[in-house]
């Protein structure tokens, strides 16, 4: 059975077999009463909790009369004394058990309650005190027969059938060394309960002894035998960083002096310990295990890709996996007894690393991979392309001059690499595509450049609108300055040269041409400031007579993002027409239907204001697909267009909402006031800023009136990748301003919400 434990805090415990009441009443009345006594014989009370050899007393009347009492157990008792009036009594037989006593006169016969008994088990020892698993252990006390099991320091409880004096029971494989408990189960309503009665002396059981372990060199896989004495006690065996061994016993009541285990194929060498029965370990000693040793066969001076590598040696079949350095370590397996491992782009000259099934791993020396050999010329000038003749040309990646390095391009014959512009002077090495370095055996020598480039550059940016600016070399050399290209303004005084970077922020590219040809590209960053205006062109027009008059230039499109066209106005006696750059026909002179026509009108008293911003983004094609080629047509009568300019508002969006909201199933949402959207304009965009995008994610944006419905047309739900815009026309305007913005869909974050 199971360990139950609710050990008695003493060592001698008294156990209490039954509690009733010392006396109980024979009728339904109280306990006795001497004024209650009837007459002739009867019992009025009897004591029922009693102790073999101790006296047990009946009250009633004509208790004198009482010739023999019987105990249960059919234990008869005639020695009766009469201790007054009303009681007598007599001596407990020790043979007596828990029942009903009988009280006989005559042919009559009077039946008390059922007694039990008050009686204190004791543990007096036990014997032999030195045991081994299989001996038999006595031991003696009083009252043991209440006992049922004998548990030891360690293992399973024995059950037990004692004596009231005697316990014999057979020391379990499972036993060690300390103390011997008497265990008696206890049922308390529905608990069953476990009172244990604890032994003063340890019990001290046997382990085995004399282990022997081989002393030579053992080979992981293999099976070693263990001598010693009680080696039937062994459960377990446990090598270093390997789990245990099962031992086969065919019968562990038997002593054994040897056991066989396999060594697992990931032990180390070290400590071996052994794992009884009884769950405790002992110290086996210790063994060495066999390593393999191991070299690359008939080593060659270098090996390229898809090479065989051969590696023989001794117990290579101990290896389970294999690495070059560089490389990913792959299973192997043997062929022949040895190890063949093929060499791929990714290996680097080094060591190859073999690792074992318990982690330990042998380091075999040697390996080289096969080198590019390349003819440099002794001298070059910055950003000459030189053409390299070389071996293995697609193997290298790289060219470093000194400290510069400079992307090598594959060729028939080897590579091309460009000299990097503020080479000097200085050893050249080559980097293969597996990262290693090779040193170039020559002296290169960097010659002066005679062609123009940036020496500095004033400022880390440039604000559009404003000249880059930046000191330049060789600047009498300057032919043009391009920017993404095309070629841009520019103006050189001495060796400071001015750049118009155009209308685009982000990265922009601006290359130097020489007269020499050269060309030297160089990565500027533009930033935007606020409102930007460009004059695209500044000579009046006037448009009289609704004739139509075209603007000479034509603008490059597209436009760059936030950006209009403003049309300053000199004298406005009219409407103005603006229309595309065929009488609002599109391409092809295709639109015939006058109110489908690219044409925007501005009365004269919009007008007044000195100018107006047009957005060109509802000019279409005849088919409705967005377009314009950058040609504007006026018409009016009596109109003075003073200037055309491109406005782009740089000025950073205005953040409207910034509570991150985690949108699952359509269950939350962002919900923005209308006030937010009191100074909104026609032609601003809310864009929502989103995280963690799933691949079914959707958006929806909505007014808050009742139902929810869709603040413009598509806007009810559709499918999103990443972050999403609704632009303000005046009809969201209006729903904007009446009831605000209600931003939901499903599977996606709401980061913010931003207006500009």
């Amino acid at each position: 059975m199971k360990r139950i434990n609710k050990t008695l805090a003493l060592m001698m415990t008294c156990l209490l077999v039954a509690f009733s009441s010392v006396f109980v009443a024979c009728d339904d009345s109280d306990a006795p009463d001497t004024n209650q006594i009837k007459g002739g014989v009867s019992l009025n009370a009897a004591q029922l909790q009693v102790t073999r050899g101790g006296y047990m007393q009946f009250k009633g009347s004509g208790l004198d009369q009482i010739e023999t009492i019987v105990f249960p157990g059919n234990v008869t008792v005639a020695d009766i004394e009469v201790v007054d009036n009303y009681t007598i009594r007599c001596l407990v037989p020790e043979a007596a058990v828990p029942g009903k006593v009988k009280m006989i006169y005559g042919d009559k016969t009077i039946e008390t309650g059922a007694i039990a008994f008050t009686e204190p088990i004791k543990f007096e020892g036990f014997s032999p005190a030195n045991v081994k698993a299989g001996d038999t252990l006595t031991i003696k006390g009083t009252y043991l027969n209440y006992i049922d099991h004998v548990m030891f320091a360690t293992g399973e409880a024995v059950a037990v059938t004692p004596t009231r004096y005697e316990i014999k029971v057979v020391v379990p494989v499972d036993a060690s060394t300390g103390r011997v408990f008497l265990a008696m189960t206890v049922v308390e309503g529905t608990e069953t309960l476990i009172n244990q009665i604890a032994a003063k002396e340890e019990l001290v059981v046997a382990k085995p002894t004399e282990i022997k372990l081989p002393d030579t060199k053992v080979k992981a896989g293999s099976t070693i035998s263990i001598t010693g004495s009680l080696l039937r006690l062994v459960k377990t065996v446990h090598f270093l960083n390997a789990d245990g061994v099962n031992v086969a016993q065919a019968d562990p009541t038997k002593d054994i002096t040897s056991i066989s285990v396999a060594v697992p194929a990931n032990a180390l060498s070290g400590e071996v310990v052994l794992g009884l029965h009884s769950g405790i370990v002992i110290p086996a000693g210790e063994i060495k295990l066999v390593e393999p040793t191991a070299a690359i066969a008939d080593l060659k001076p270098s090996y390229g890709i898809d090479e065989t590598v051969v590696i023989s040696g001794t117990d290579l079949d101990l290896v389970t996996k294999a690495a070059f350095t560089g490389g990913e370590a792959a299973a192997v397996t043997l062929t022949e007894g040895k190890i063949n491992l093929k060499v791929t782009a990714a290996v680097k000259s080094g060591v190859i690393t073999l690792t074992l099934a318990n982690g330990n791993t042998l380091s075999v020396a040697g390996f080289e991979t096969t080198k590019p050999v390349a003819t440099f010329p002794s001298n070059a000038t910055p950003l000459d392309e030189l053409s390299i003749v070389s071996t293995l040309g697609s193997r290298v990646k790289t060219v470093k001059f000194g400290d510069l390095e400079a992307p090598a391009i594959a060729t028939d014959k080897g590579f091309k690499v460009k000299v990097p512009l503020d080479a000097q002077t200085a050893p050249i090495t080559m980097i293969m595509d597996n990262g290693e370095i090779v040193a170039v055996d020559i002296f290169f020598t960097i010659s002066a450049y005679t062609f123009c480039a940036v020496a500095e550059f004033a400022e880390e940016t440039t604000t559009v609108g404003s000249l880059l600016k930046c000191t330049v070399v060789n600047g009498a050399n300057l032919k043009d300055v391009k920017l993404n290209g095309n070629s841009t303004g520019y103006i050189l005084n001495g060796n400071v040269l001015f750049v118009n970077v155009g209308r685009n922020t982000g990265t922009q590219t601006m290359t130097l041409v020489s007269v020499s040809g050269t060309e030297v590209p160089y990565e500027v960053k533009v930033v935007g400031a606020g409102l930007v205006e460009t004059v695209l062109y500044d000579t009046p027009l006037e448009i009289n007579g609704w004739g139509g008059v075209d603007l000479p230039v034509a603008i490059d499109v597209p436009l760059p993002a936030n950006s209009k066209i403003r049309i300053r106005v000199a004298k406005a006696n009219s409407d103005l027409q603006v229309i595309d750059g065929y009488w609002g026909m599109g391409p092809n002179w295709a639109i015939t239907d006058d109110a489908k026509k690219n044409t925007i009108v501005f009365s004269s008293d919009a007008l007044k204001a000195g100018y107006v911003d047009v957005d060109f983004s509802g000019f279409h094609d005849e088919n409705g697909n967005a377009w314009w080629d950058g040609k504007i047509k006026f018409n009016a009568d009596g109109v003075i267009v003073s200037s055309v300019s491109v406005i782009t508002d740089y000025s950073p969006a205005k953040t409207i909402y910034d509570t991150p909201v985690t949108i699952g199933g359509w269950d939350k949402s962002a919900q923005i006031e209308a006030s937010v959207f009191a100074s909104a304009t026609v032609g601003q965009v809310i864009t929502v800023v989103t995280s963690g995008v799933a691949s079914d994610a959707q958006g929806s944006l909505k007014t808050a009136s009742d139902g929810w419905p869709a603040i413009a047309s598509g806007t009810e739900y559709f499918d999103i990748k990443g972050d999403f815009t609704l632009p303000i026309t005046a009809d969201v305007l209006t729903k904007l301003k009446s009831t605000g913005l209600i931003v939901s869909g499903k599977n996606y974050t709401i980061e913010k919400v931003t207006l500009k």
